[in-house]
Formats: C-alpha cells, sequence, structure tokens
C-alpha cells in the first residue's frame, strides 16, 4: 500500500498504534514523499480514495538491501529475518481515514 505524503502514512499509524519495533515492513522514499506499508497479498483493494494506492501485480518497489536503507529510502520499521508481521490493509485505511477527517474538521 503506498501513502503520500509520508506525513499523513506516519499519522495514520500512530492513530493505529502500529509500534515500529515490532517489525511491520514499513519503508520511507523521502525522494517521492511516499510510505509503503506492507500489507497481506489480494487485501489492499480497500485502499481506494485520498493519499493512498496499492501497486499493482506489474509494479516493482525495489527495497533496501541494508537493514536501515539510504538518504533516498529508509525502513521506518525494517522487517525482521522471520516472517514479518503485516498490518492489515483495512484497518491502515481506516486509520487514514480518521486522520484525513480530522485534518478537514481542523481546516
Amino acid at each position: 500500500m503506498v501513502i503520500a505524503p509520508i506525513g499523513l502514512g506516519l499519522d495514520a499509524l500512530d492513530k493505529m498504534g502500529a509500534d515500529v519495533h515490532l517489525g511491520y515492513p514499513v519503508l520511507a522514499d523521502h525522494i517521492s514523499d511516499r510510505l509503503y506499508v506492507m500489507v497481506p497479498a489480494g487485501t489492499g483493494h480497500t485502499a481506494q480514495g485520498r493519499g493512498m494506492r496499492v501497486l499493482s501485480r506489474n509494479q516493482q518497489l525495489l527495497l533496501p538491501c541494508t537493514p536501515h536503507g539510504t538518504a533516498a529510502a529508509h525502513w521506518i520499521s525494517a522487517p525482521r529475518d522471520n516472517t514479518p508481521p503485516l498490518l492489515l490493509a483495512d484497518k491502515v485505511v481506516l486509520a487514514l481515514r480518521q486522520v484525513c477527517q480530522r485534518q478537514v474538521a481542523a481546516s
């Protein structure tokens, strides 16, 4: 799942209480100001709306080959050596919508 801008995605993760120390694979792309949240395959169909989209099967995401990344892209929450826990797409979408509604109400 792709969330733009990064700050919007970080606010949604914070709203969910998604502790970055638990190893959820979340990648920040500072060049394009996007946050990539890995969700279980086939569950991203709920991610439609302001600030979010899902990569299609024909798209590729280049990942940093180091545990932390580079200045251009780094792991907000690096995946673990074993199978990493994935955030559920519908929960990310709900949190993102709540953050967006809060921003609209505040303006």
